[in-house]
């Protein structure tokens, strides 16, 4: 969502392609071949190292006590 906002995308081809390259770099930050979001969720720790090879910021989790 971050990504859409500030590159302000709309629904359409880039923002498919967009969408393919975040899961992708996901699961290769992730070590993983294959991911199901619907099922697994995601990893806050993994969305911060995403969000971050963007060049959109410097990203960091904050884990509240």
């Amino acid at each position: 969502m971050v990504i859409f906002k500030i590159n302000k995308l709309q629904p359409g081809a880039a923002s498919l392609r967009t969408e393919g390259l975040i899961e992708d770099r996901y699961k290769q930050l992730a070590n993983e071949q294959t991911h199901d979001f619907d099922v697994a969720g995601s990893d806050p720790d993994v969305m911060v190292k995403v969000l971050n090879t963007f060049g959109i910021g410097t990203w960091a989790i904050d884990w509240p006590a």
